[in-house]
């Protein structure tokens, strides 16, 4: 107890006297954080839930014995997977921006109509990238195009699954809740064709095959389980070709948070 208090009892002494050191301080950090507050853009949330269609997954029941007679693969055991490589991918995105001009959208501030061509994006992530490329005789210019924009919407759109009740939450914390909303549903809509190319010619031909085992069986056995199978592969085209939505199906609209949500001033203070 003698050790400690000879140790420390100076230290005390000496904060005990410097409280207006400490005072100083604290007040400079929190107008610090208030100046960073202020100076920081005010952001909403913008989200949409929603589930795997069970209509598709209906038609799907099957999809074991479908494996065995044509070799098709299984894919709603990794919806979640599936729906978020597919609206990340590169595909949505080139279609997104067909229809939308979504490149133009996000970076038209650095387009230069004389020269006809984006400007190049200039920071410290940038310019350690080329240093780096430097070593391999590489030209490294990061310019707004289809990659730069795709890596874009996949660091602002945010895919979240909820397993208890197998929901999808698509959210974007966004300054422009209006643009921000608009590129959620239009690229919603090009995911979901996305899945519709994709299994449209896995589907005709399993419904070829299978009407080609109708024909030639005679096992009766057989051909009802055939017929069950077709059944399903049907309804599933008949999704496919409908105008509406195909694997997944909105369980709660749009909605915008009424106020920001980003910065959170007493965080930062604090």
């Amino acid at each position: 107890r003698f050790i400690m208090t000879r140790d420390y009892g100076p230290l005390f002494n000496y904060y005990s006297k410097s409280w207006k050191f400490f005072l100083i301080s604290t007040l400079l950090l929190a107008s610090i954080g208030f100046i960073y507050v202020l100076n920081e853009t005010p952001k909403y949330n913008v989200s949409i839930i929603l589930t795997a269609n069970e209509e598709d997954q209906q038609s799907s029941m099957n999809s074991g014995l479908i494996n065995t007679l044509v070799g098709g693969n299984s894919r709603d055991k990794f919806f979640i997977h599936e729906f978020r490589e597919t609206l990340y991918s590169y595909d949505a995105m080139q279609a997104l921006n067909n229809k939308e001009n979504t490149l133009f959208k996000y970076f038209g501030s650095l387009y230069d109509q004389e020269k006809q061509n984006y400007e190049e994006i200039i920071n410290l992530k940038v310019i350690l990238q080329k240093i780096k490329f430097k070593f391999y005789g590489i030209d490294y210019e990061y310019r707004p195009n289809l990659y730069v924009l795709n890596t874009f919407i996949k660091g602002s759109i945010s895919i979240e699954y909820v397993p208890a009740s197998n929901f999808i939450v698509v959210s974007w914390l966004t300054s422009d809740p209006k643009l921000a909303k608009s590129t959620i549903e239009a690229l919603l809509t090009e995911t979901d064709e996305l899945f519709k190319e994709r299994d449209k010619f896995e589907l005709d031909a399993k419904i070829e095959y299978l009407y080609g085992e109708l024909k030639k069986n005679q096992d009766v056995i057989q051909i009802n389980s055939v017929s069950r199978i077709l059944q399903s592969q049907l309804l599933k085209k008949s999704l496919v070709d409908s105008g509406g939505k195909y694997k997944f199906k909105t369980v709660r609209d749009f909605e915008t948070s009424e106020y920001p949500i980003y910065p959170n001033f007493m965080f930062i203070i604090l």
